[in-house]
């Protein structure tokens, strides 16, 4: 077997893995970094779960786009005695990306990373 048709199978078998983690644990995560933050800051528990609620799913449209390509060119592409390190440069900048949806205001948000609001929430709200 020639080397492309090995690094196809590889990148073949990469997607779902990394397609199963943020199904996975990238909720879990997400969920315990946003909880925990806003705790530490001694805000109420209430504020806690209202920027969870606001905030999880708009970094979890980001985090099905960044981490699936970051791991699939990880293995892929990169030597295996450094893919340590692109993985530790990658979670640098995700560490970036997550404290600027922290401090960020729902309605400041780029478009693509507002959460939808039903008609029925916002009827609901009035």
């Amino acid at each position: 077997m020639d080397q492309r048709t090995s690094k196809r199978i590889l990148v073949l078998c990469n997607i779902p893995q990394a397609g199963l983690e943020q199904v996975l644990f990238a909720p879990v995560g997400q969920t315990q970094f946003y909880l925990g933050i806003t705790l530490l800051e001694g805000r109420p528990w209430n504020e806690c779960v209202q920027e969870w609620k606001q905030k999880l799913i708009p970094t979890w449209k980001v985090a099905v786009c960044f981490w699936p390509v970051v791991q699939t060119f990880n293995f892929a592409y990169v030597a295996e005695k450094n893919r340590v390190v692109v993985v530790s440069v990658a979670s640098f900048m995700w560490t970036i990306f997550l404290s600027y949806m922290h401090h960020m205001q729902q309605d400041s948000l780029p478009g693509f990373l507002h959460k939808k609001i039903s008609r029925e929430q916002t009827n609901h709200e009035e």
